[in-house]
């Protein structure tokens, strides 16, 4: 198997109280383009389902090891999400750039809950507006971590229910 050695810190949390869930892809160009969630400890609301408030931020790097924040992709600390989205991951799909994530939403916001895409057509740089692409099917379970395979041209999305398991998804 593999064996990584040689750790180093590839991007500095900065203001935020932790940052995780990095997802990366090496553009046409050569330079690394890498998602990642930012979290502050507190909750968006007082009646917020999370305990933080998190947002989903882009880094660029030449080398693959050493990235600097670029731009805010994903606001969480909006009334549609409840101040948490999660779970990045980009997948490109024919020419496009393709960020996946989720979001619990809360309670109150049961419609809102579920799988979001992004595309890009220009590898990063300017993004259509999130749209749901799974919704909840029953009850209130969160939901989270997509993970996307193509097989026979068919695209797979794979993704948790925390309290159920993990669920999967075919592209119509």
């Amino acid at each position: 198997g593999l064996n990584f050695q040689d750790e180093e810190l590839a991007l500095e949390r900065g203001s935020y109280d932790s940052v995780a869930a990095p997802t990366v892809i090496q553009q046409s160009g050569g330079n690394f383009f890498m998602v990642y969630r930012a979290d502050i400890n507190e909750p968006y609301s007082s009646t917020s389902f999370n305990s933080k408030t998190t947002s989903l931020w882009s880094a660029i790097s030449s080398d693959g090891i050493h990235f600097q924040k670029e731009s805010l992709l994903v606001d969480g600390a909006q009334a549609s999400y409840d101040g948490y989205v999660d779970g990045p991951e980009l997948v490109t799909m024919s020419d496009s750039l393709h960020l996946f994530f989720w979001t619990s939403a809360g309670q109150a916001n049961i419609e809102e809950q579920g799988e979001y895409d992004m595309t890009s057509i220009d590898e990063g740089k300017l993004w259509s507006a999130p749209y749901l692409v799974v919704s909840p099917s029953e009850g209130n379970v969160p939901w989270g971590d997509p993970s996307l395979l193509k097989v026979d041209d068919i695209w797979h999305m794979y993704y948790t229910k925390h309290t159920e398991g993990i669920y999967y998804a075919l592209q119509e």
